[in-house]
């Protein structure tokens, strides 16, 4: 799945917790809460920025889920870098040939 295919997923999901926690406190009842089970993973724009970048050491597969991971139009994307100039890469099921 692609980043924006999940973004598509939960958006839905998102709205419809959206709208049962308003129908909540509208009514002047409790939110419920749960604990996080675990303290989560922190990726900063500097760590997203270095992984956009594709090197030819890389794997096709890691090369496959850096494109898959960071195809989010109009954002960056992957790419490779050559005399300073960026190339951005995706897949070819992206095209929709």
């Amino acid at each position: 799945m692609t980043a924006i295919q999940f973004e598509h997923v939960v958006q839905e999901y998102l709205f419809n917790l959206f709208k049962s926690i308003f129908e909540r406190i509208s009514n002047n009842l409790d939110l419920v809460s749960v604990p996080q089970k675990s303290k989560g993973i922190y990726f900063s724009q500097d760590d997203l920025n270095r992984e956009k970048v594709i090197t030819l050491k890389e794997t096709n597969e890691e090369i496959n889920r850096k494109i898959n991971s960071l195809w989010f139009p109009s954002y960056e994307g992957a790419y490779i870098e050559k005399d300073g100039e960026r190339f951005y890469i995706i897949n070819k099921k992206f095209l929709k040939i």
